[in-house]
């Protein structure tokens, strides 16, 4: 929901976060998306292509750093833009609500 939410943020305040962010320090020498679904990846693809199309002369970034950067703009959003956010993953059909029954361990 994170990635989603910064998706739909408008693509030149990304780019003021990116550089305004020290992202360095919570990332490591090499990334791994281990378990994240296809969807996830191509929302964030997508956010990688916006941030280069708009601003080509700095350098595309990383996978890593618009999963950071989405975990750390989540913390300042607002309780309607996370729900409408919620609601876009829903729709995409990325994630079905979990089971409220807690005797279905599938859900």
């Amino acid at each position: 929901m994170a990635v989603e939410y910064l998706n739909g943020m408008p693509t030149d305040e990304i780019i003021d976060q990116l550089r305004d962010q020290e992202l360095g320090f919570l990332a490591g020498r090499e990334e791994h998306h281990v378990g994240a679904s296809c969807q996830l990846w191509d929302v964030a693809t997508g956010i990688t292509e916006r941030v280069q199309e708009e601003s080509p002369e700095t350098r595309q970034p990383t996978l890593g750093n618009i999963y950071i950067l989405a975990l750390l703009q989540i913390t300042k959003a607002e309780r309607g833009a996370l729900l409408r956010a919620f609601d876009r993953v829903l729709l995409s059909g990325a994630r079905t609500p979990a089971s409220r029954d807690p005797n279905d361990l599938a859900g």
